[in-house]
């Protein structure tokens, strides 16, 4: 995170609970104006359309369950898809099946 382009913190938070009841994160704020300017100019080039995907909830057809779109923008033109990007069939089955898993209260 970056404050005032002046000082960078560096830590983590897991959203979990333990994470939240136990507070067992760490953190540091570096306070280097040239440090905080490097992670916002890199934060703002990772973060533009090219480089990232925007996750929307589609309802195509209200019958159905709403699904999940990945858009992005490829060799200068818009382009979305149905599936996770970046994944084979054997990560997105692995996630599939963790969802299954009745983690709900650890979120």
């Amino acid at each position: 995170m970056v404050f005032d382009r002046s000082s960078v913190y560096v830590g983590s938070m897991n959203f979990d609970q333990r994470s939240i009841r136990f507070n067992t994160e760490v953190g540091l704020i570096v306070q280097s104006p040239e440090l905080a300017e490097q992670t916002a100019r890199r934060f703002e080039a990772m973060t533009q359309p090219q480089s990232s995907y925007s996750v929307a909830l589609q309802q195509a057809d209200p019958r159905h369950l709403p699904r999940l779109t990945w858009s992005t923008v490829e060799a200068g033109r818009a382009v979305s898809y149905s599936v996770e990007p970046a994944r084979s069939a054997w990560p997105r089955f692995k996630v599939r099946l963790l969802s299954l898993l009745p983690l709900d209260r650890e979120l």
